[in-house]
């Protein structure tokens, strides 16, 4: 029996607006005398490639990617107007289960979508990770994190279940031996991990 349920932020529970990450991170690479395309400004944003992308194609220096990272967040101080909530969600409510999110987005960024989506939804997540170093965490796929969430809850491995929306929450799951569920299918491949449409099927 599922009793606690560890779930991704970004496309899991919350998402953009379309296109509004990729133009912001084109802006603040003009910045610096740099150009990409959209699909390069979206593999910055949600691809682990992104300090690659950043580093070799891009050739911006350490201090260059900080600063960088600083001029895109001051173009997204409107994040929580562009945050779509995904529908599904409200059925959450409805849940016995324990809750909590294993996240790492960037934390100013993840603060904003979760003060707006506070207002809307009022769910009690507990607890809320954000999977960084800076915060005394790996990043995933390291288990650190939601290894972390189950020790909190005191339940066994079994009992867990997580739910996210790339292979990097996938291998996380599975490097801490829990269960996994895709969500949004439409971005994942045809695997032997079940898919959610809704979390409506997890009631």
């Amino acid at each position: 029996m599922i009793k606690g349920i560890v779930f991704d932020w970004n496309k899991t529970l919350v998402d953009s607006t379309p296109g509004y990450n990729e133009t912001n991170i084109i802006k603040a690479l003009e910045q610096f005398g740099k150009t990409c395309d959209e699909k390069t400004a979206k593999n910055i944003w949600v691809s682990r490639e992104r300090d690659n992308i950043l580093s070799n194609s891009l050739e911006l220096t350490s201090n260059e990617q900080e600063n960088f990272w600083n001029k895109f967040r001051t173009y997204t101080n409107n994040r929580e107007e562009n945050t779509i909530i995904l529908e599904s969600v409200n059925y959450l409510k409805k849940l016995n289960s324990k809750i909590g999110i294993l996240t790492d987005a960037p934390a100013n960024v993840f603060e904003q979508e979760w003060n707006y989506f506070q207002k809307k939804l009022d769910l009690n997540f507990d607890p809320i990770i954000i999977a960084r170093p800076e915060y005394g965490f790996e990043r995933k796929p390291n288990p650190q994190g939601l290894n972390h969430i189950i020790n909190i809850w005191g339940l066994e491995k079994h009992e867990i279940l997580m739910i996210g929306n790339g292979v990097e929450d996938q291998k996380t799951a599975d490097n801490a031996g829990v269960k996994f569920y895709y969500f949004n299918p439409t971005q994942t491949p045809s695997n032997k991990y079940k898919t959610l449409t809704s979390f409506k099927e997890l009631i």
